[in-house]
Protein backbone atom coordinates (compact mmCIF):
# COMPACT_ATOMS: atom_id res chain seq x y z
CA UNK A 1 0.00 0.00 0.00
CA UNK A 2 1.67 3.33 -0.74
CA UNK A 3 0.63 6.46 0.84
CA UNK A 4 1.04 10.26 -0.49
CA UNK A 5 0.93 12.74 1.77
CA UNK A 6 -1.46 15.78 -0.17
CA UNK A 7 -1.71 19.18 1.72
CA UNK A 8 -2.22 17.85 5.18
CA UNK A 9 -4.13 14.66 3.58
CA UNK A 10 -3.11 11.34 3.09
CA UNK A 11 -3.96 9.02 0.95
CA UNK A 12 -4.31 5.74 0.15
CA UNK A 13 -4.00 4.63 -3.47
CA UNK A 14 -4.11 0.91 -3.76
CA UNK A 15 -5.79 -0.42 -0.60
CA UNK A 16 -5.70 -3.69 -0.30
CA UNK A 17 -8.69 -6.30 -1.54
CA UNK A 18 -10.60 -6.61 1.89
CA UNK A 19 -9.80 -2.64 2.36
CA UNK A 20 -11.90 0.33 1.13
CA UNK A 21 -9.94 3.30 -0.54
CA UNK A 22 -10.17 6.26 2.19
CA UNK A 23 -8.70 9.38 3.14
CA UNK A 24 -7.69 9.97 5.87
CA UNK A 25 -6.77 13.23 7.94
CA UNK A 26 -3.28 13.26 9.73
CA UNK A 27 -3.80 12.37 13.27
CA UNK A 28 -1.99 15.89 14.56
CA UNK A 29 -3.35 17.97 11.95
CA UNK A 30 -4.97 21.23 13.17
CA UNK A 31 -7.72 20.99 10.40
CA UNK A 32 -9.30 18.06 12.58
CA UNK A 33 -11.37 20.78 14.47
CA UNK A 34 -11.74 23.20 11.68
CA UNK A 35 -14.50 20.80 9.32
CA UNK A 36 -16.56 22.87 6.77
CA UNK A 37 -19.92 23.85 9.49
CA UNK A 38 -22.19 22.96 6.96
CA UNK A 39 -21.63 18.88 6.71
CA UNK A 40 -24.01 16.68 8.36
CA UNK A 41 -23.68 15.98 11.88
CA UNK A 42 -24.21 12.62 13.45
CA UNK A 43 -25.64 12.49 17.11
CA UNK A 44 -23.21 9.32 19.06
CA UNK A 45 -25.50 9.44 22.31
CA UNK A 46 -27.33 11.49 24.37
CA UNK A 47 -27.71 14.07 22.20
CA UNK A 48 -24.47 15.10 21.61
CA UNK A 49 -23.25 15.35 18.12
CA UNK A 50 -20.13 15.17 16.19
CA UNK A 51 -19.06 15.92 12.31
CA UNK A 52 -19.73 12.63 10.02
CA UNK A 53 -16.39 13.24 8.63
CA UNK A 54 -14.45 13.65 11.79
CA UNK A 55 -16.32 10.35 13.09
CA UNK A 56 -15.08 8.43 10.09
CA UNK A 57 -11.45 9.98 10.55
CA UNK A 58 -11.36 8.47 14.31
CA UNK A 59 -9.59 4.92 14.48
CA UNK A 60 -12.46 2.31 14.67
CA UNK A 61 -10.14 -0.51 15.20
CA UNK A 62 -9.88 -0.95 19.33
CA UNK A 63 -12.11 0.81 21.79
CA UNK A 64 -9.07 2.77 23.57
CA UNK A 65 -8.09 4.20 19.78
CA UNK A 66 -11.76 5.48 19.40
CA UNK A 67 -11.88 7.26 23.14
CA UNK A 68 -8.66 8.98 22.18
CA UNK A 69 -9.62 9.89 18.65
CA UNK A 70 -12.93 10.83 19.97
CA UNK A 71 -11.80 13.40 22.83
CA UNK A 72 -9.57 15.07 19.97
CA UNK A 73 -12.52 15.65 17.93
CA UNK A 74 -14.62 16.79 20.78
CA UNK A 75 -12.42 18.72 22.93
CA UNK A 76 -9.71 21.80 22.26
CA UNK A 77 -6.13 20.41 22.81
CA UNK A 78 -6.27 23.31 25.49
CA UNK A 79 -9.29 21.54 27.40
CA UNK A 80 -7.79 18.42 26.93
CA UNK A 81 -4.20 19.55 29.03
CA UNK A 82 -6.10 21.51 31.42
CA UNK A 83 -9.42 19.53 32.55
CA UNK A 84 -9.45 16.05 33.97
CA UNK A 85 -12.09 13.39 34.07
CA UNK A 86 -13.61 14.09 37.42
CA UNK A 87 -12.81 17.37 38.49
CA UNK A 88 -11.24 15.90 41.88
CA UNK A 89 -8.33 16.25 43.81
CA UNK A 90 -5.10 13.54 42.77
CA UNK A 91 -2.99 12.26 45.30
CA UNK A 92 -0.19 13.99 45.22
CA UNK A 93 -1.25 16.95 43.34
CA UNK A 94 -2.16 20.50 45.24
CA UNK A 95 -4.43 22.21 42.64
CA UNK A 96 -8.01 20.55 41.24
CA UNK A 97 -8.17 20.60 37.54
CA UNK A 98 -11.88 21.68 36.45
CA UNK A 99 -13.34 18.37 34.76
CA UNK A 100 -14.59 17.96 30.90
CA UNK A 101 -18.17 18.17 29.92
CA UNK A 102 -19.72 15.25 31.70
CA UNK A 103 -22.16 14.69 28.66
CA UNK A 104 -19.46 14.93 26.26
CA UNK A 105 -17.35 11.95 27.82
CA UNK A 106 -20.34 9.92 28.53
CA UNK A 107 -21.60 10.64 25.37
CA UNK A 108 -17.68 9.23 23.94
CA UNK A 109 -17.66 6.46 26.56
CA UNK A 110 -21.48 5.56 25.63
CA UNK A 111 -20.64 5.15 21.68
CA UNK A 112 -17.88 2.93 22.59
CA UNK A 113 -19.33 0.52 23.84
CA UNK A 114 -22.07 0.61 21.41
CA UNK A 115 -19.19 0.35 19.04
CA UNK A 116 -17.36 -2.64 21.02
CA UNK A 117 -20.04 -4.28 23.37
CA UNK A 118 -17.37 -6.56 24.89
CA UNK A 119 -15.04 -3.44 26.19
CA UNK A 120 -15.83 -2.07 30.23
CA UNK A 121 -15.81 0.97 31.08
CA UNK A 122 -12.73 0.94 33.24
CA UNK A 123 -10.46 0.59 30.19
CA UNK A 124 -12.38 3.36 28.60
CA UNK A 125 -11.69 6.08 31.39
CA UNK A 126 -8.12 4.78 31.52
CA UNK A 127 -7.66 5.65 27.80
CA UNK A 128 -8.85 8.85 28.26
CA UNK A 129 -7.10 9.73 31.49
CA UNK A 130 -4.13 8.53 29.47
CA UNK A 131 -4.52 10.83 27.11
CA UNK A 132 -5.50 14.00 29.29
CA UNK A 133 -2.31 13.13 31.16
CA UNK A 134 -0.33 13.14 27.90
CA UNK A 135 -1.62 16.78 26.61
CA UNK A 136 -0.80 18.28 30.27
CA UNK A 137 2.53 16.73 29.54
CA UNK A 138 3.15 18.23 26.17
CA UNK A 139 2.16 21.34 27.22
CA UNK A 140 3.98 21.62 30.32
CA UNK A 141 6.99 20.96 28.74
CA UNK A 142 6.38 23.54 26.07
CA UNK A 143 5.42 21.60 22.88
CA UNK A 144 2.44 23.41 21.97
CA UNK A 145 1.57 26.65 23.90
CA UNK A 146 -2.03 28.23 24.18
CA UNK A 147 -2.67 31.40 22.76
CA UNK A 148 -5.17 34.18 24.43
CA UNK A 149 -7.85 35.44 21.93
CA UNK A 150 -7.37 38.95 23.01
Amino acid sequence: MVCVLKEGLEERSTPAKHQRPAILAHPHSPQDNQVDPLEDDMTIADGVTVNKIQLMRCNHQSPTKLVCDLLGVMFTQEELSTHSLTGLKGGASESVKPCLDKKHVNAIFEYTLKKFPSANIKELRVAARNKLNNASKLFRKGSYQILDEE
